[in-house]
């Protein structure tokens, strides 16, 4: 039975992998696959797709378009940890022929209200391969702050692959809310008011004698 929607964006929606994805999922990896490769390897076979399902390092979602439940990509949050970490490794991949429209954009974050306000997580990393300037570019679009470069960091393709690691955490100031004022000055009214002052009349020398300075020090 298929579960409902998790988030809801102006084109896409969000919502959890399922078994019954099976053969769209399939299919739309296959019809992808000269756009994923060498940056990931999906599921292309029942057996690996159900070893999925089954055996999940985390939450598996789908990015569906609103008009036709179309299947526009995929992302996971990965290796939860909460207690005092409260942090997961996102994960995405855009389907053919949806890439590069904007979906994979509105859908991760999407992932990422979900996981900020639903999961509860302080912290989202990414690791993307560093000639994937594409998908780079879209995680510095979503918040993300890059934080190292990691050699030989995880195995893709039966290849050590480097990784360029990023996160983003949830953010303070929500867009809708306005940032605050600075304080305004005060403006003293009293000035114009105040009387002047009368001068005080200088003191001659045949009045008070002035003190002789101390000469300057010669050491």
């Amino acid at each position: 039975m298929r579960l409902g929607r998790l988030q809801r964006g102006d084109h896409v929606s969000i919502r959890h992998l399922e078994a019954d994805d099976e053969a769209a999922f399939i299919q739309a990896v296959r019809a992808s696959r000269k756009l994923h490769r060498p940056w990931s390897y999906l599921p292309e076979t029942a057996e690996d797709f159900r070893d999925m399902v089954l055996r999940p390092l985390g939450e598996s979602y789908l990015i569906c378009r609103n008009e036709d439940d179309a299947l526009v990509g995929s992302a996971s949050l990965g290796h939860v940890v909460f207690g005092n970490l409260r942090s997961a490794y996102l994960g995405y991949s855009a389907f053919v022929p949806h890439q590069g429209r904007g979906y994979m954009f509105e859908g991760l974050g999407l992932v990422l209200r979900h996981a900020f306000g639903t999961v509860r997580l302080h912290r989202v990393e990414a690791n993307v391969q560093p000639d994937n300037t594409r998908s780079i570019a879209l995680v510095e679009r979503l918040g993300f702050r890059r934080e190292g470069y990691s050699p030989r960091y995880l195995k893709i393709g039966n290849r050590w692959r480097a990784g360029v690691a990023s996160s983003v955490r949830p953010r303070r100031r929500t867009p809708t809310q306005a940032p605050r004022a600075p304080p305004a000055i005060r403006h003293s009214t009293r000035t114009a008011s105040r009387r002047p002052r009368r001068p005080t009349p200088r003191r001659t020398s045949s009045s008070v004698p002035r003190r002789a300075r101390p000469a300057p020090s010669s050491c």
